[in-house]
């Protein structure tokens, strides 16, 4: 009898904590490509001084030509946005959304790039490679990014 009630109790403590962490879980959704009003200034001081998720920060291709900010925007449809500070490409303005992720279960991040004409493409955030097809992004150290936005 006491085998049956421990049995009941685990089995009941796994369902709370499998319900727990479903609800934790979003469905990705695709949003419409907008811009924002994106203070560098402001998000690169968070990240010093404020309390920033290790995923947030601002990613830099290798030829330095683009650099993405990776901004915690908890949201029904995502949890994190990528905003562009800067491009190489006249179609891309800094302040353009052209990300938006969940956080996976293996501590990557799901969800899409938007393209110019606002088509959404599938794509997954690495911490521990950053590559967004052939696109190689490196992230910038924070208290370096903030130093030069300062001096």
């Amino acid at each position: 009898m006491k085998k049956i009630k421990l049995t009941i109790v685990a089995l009941l403590a796994s369902m709370i904590s499998i319900s727990a962490h479903a609800g934790n879980h979003k469905e990705l959704k695709s949003i419409k490509m907008s811009n924002q009003d994106f203070n560098v200034a402001g998000f690169s001081k968070y990240l010093v001084q404020g309390n920033a998720i290790k995923v947030e920060g601002v990613y830099q291709t290798e030829d330095g030509r683009y650099s993405i900010a990776i901004v915690k925007n908890d949201a029904k449809e995502h949890d994190f946005i990528g905003v562009m500070i800067n491009s190489g490409n006249d179609q891309i303005k800094g302040g353009d959304v052209r990300f938006n992720f969940v956080e996976s279960s293996n501590n990557n991040l799901e969800g899409y790039f938007y393209d110019n004409y606002g088509n959404s493409v599938p794509v997954e955030f690495g911490l521990d490679k950053v590559k967004l097809g052939d696109i190689s992004l490196k992230k910038i150290r924070s208290e370096k990014l903030y130093e030069n936005l300062i001096s």
